[in-house]
């Protein structure tokens, strides 16, 4: 069910956004809400999203999908340590669970962000002092 939702929502955002640029986006939106709301879901799955984060990033000059890449590096990581370190331990299980949460979270954040930037057209773009900067 999850995922014909995120498909259809990635669909209406394409027609509505009507460029290229948004691909990275829509993709990205894609991936992450898969994994996220789908069951059994491994988490190697997401790392994708940290690149499309950040190739959307790029393409749309809005700084939030900047920290959408820094949200999903912290969220692989903090799922894969946990694997390696075996620490899936009781003691450990409240920090997957927040974790859990803060992957809803951005993924919640990342559908308004990519509404803001198709439908509305407003972004927190980057302007070109401080493009000159990165």
């Amino acid at each position: 069910m999850f995922i014909i939702l995120t498909t259809l929502i990635g669909w209406i955002i394409y027609i509505k956004g009507n460029d290229r640029k948004y691909i990275s986006a829509i993709s990205l939106l894609q991936i992450a809400g898969v994994v996220t709301f789908s069951v059994g879901m491994h988490e190697r799955y997401l790392f994708p999203a940290v690149a499309l984060s950040i190739l959307a990033f790029i393409y749309s000059k809005d700084r939030r999908f900047f920290i959408m890449a820094i949200g999903f590096s912290i969220t692989s990581y903090i799922n894969i340590s946990t694997v390696f370190f075996k620490t899936n331990t009781s003691i450990f299980e409240i920090l997957l669970k927040v974790t859990s949460l803060f992957n809803v979270i951005l993924v919640l954040y990342l559908v308004k962000v990519i509404i803001d930037n198709t439908v509305k057209k407003f972004s927190l773009k980057i302007d070109n002092k401080e493009s000159e900067l990165l």
